[in-house]
C-alpha cells in the first residue's frame, strides 16, 4: 500500500512550499526593515544561506528550513550578556552603509565617519571603525540588540509561519490525501 506520506502530490506540494518559503525568507531578509538600520541583508551571506529539505520516512514527512547559525538572532535579536565578536561587528560596519557621528572634539562639534562599500581604508578610519564596533558591542552586551529590546520578533519568517502559509500547505496537500485515502478505501486496504 502506498502511504499517505509517499504520495507524489504531497511530496510535490511540500517541495513547492519549500521553494516558495525560501523565496519569501530571502526577500524578507533583503527588504524587511528589522530595526531603524533597515534590513538584515548587510553582506548577503544570510540570504545566500537559506535552503530547505523535504524528508520522508514511513511515518512522517518533514519540511525543514536551514540558514546560517545567526539566523535566529536576526529573527529574535540578541539578549544582553556576552560581548559579540568584534570581527563580525567590523564586517557589519563595512557592509552596512552608515554615517556615524562621533562627538569627541572639545568644542562639542561632531566628526562624521562614513563607512560601507567604497569608503577609504586609511588607518584613522580603521581606528574609528574599531571604536564604533566596540561601542556597539558594549551596548549589545549591556542591553541586547535593538530587536531584542523591542520585545517582539522580526517578520522574517512570516511568509512560512503565517495563517496564509498554513492555508496554502493545507490546500496543496489535501488533494493528495483525499486521493490516497480514496484509493485505499476503494481497494479495501487497511
Amino acid at each position: 500500500m502506498q502511504t499517505l506520506l509517499n504520495d507524489p502530490l504531497i511530496l510535490r506540494a511540500l517541495d513547492s512550499l519549500g521553494k516558495s518559503g525560501v523565496v519569501s525568507i530571502v526577500e524578507a531578509i533583503k527588504t524587511e526593515p528589522v530595526t531603524k538600520f533597515g534590513a538584515v541583508n548587510a553582506s548577503g551571506q544570510l540570504a545566500a544561506s537559506v535552503r530547505y529539505e523535504v524528508a520522508v520516512s514511513d511515518d512522517s514527512a518533514r519540511l525543514t528550513y536551514y540558514a546560517a547559525s545567526y539566523a535566529l538572532t536576526a529573527v529574535f535579536g540578541r539578549k544582553p550578556g556576552k560581548f559579540p565578536p568584534i570581527e563580525r561587528l567590523l564586517q557589519w560596519i563595512d557592509d552596512k552603509p552608515l554615517t556615524i557621528e562621533l562627538t569627541r572634539r572639545q568644542d562639542g562639534t561632531a566628526r562624521q565617519v562614513r563607512t560601507g562599500p567604497g569608503s577609504s581604508r586609511d588607518r584613522t578610519l580603521l581606528d574609528e571603525k574599531k571604536t564604533v564596533a566596540f561601542l556597539i558591542g558594549r551596548a549589545i552586551a549591556e542591553k541586547g540588540t535593538l530587536l531584542h529590546q523591542a520585545g517582539k520578533p522580526s517578520d522574517l519568517l512570516a511568509g512560512i509561519s503565517s495563517d496564509e502559509a498554513i492555508a496554502r500547505l493545507t490546500q496543496a496537500v489535501m488533494p493528495g490525501l483525499v486521493r490516497t485515502l480514496t484509493t485505499a478505501l476503494m481497494s479495501g486496504e487497511r
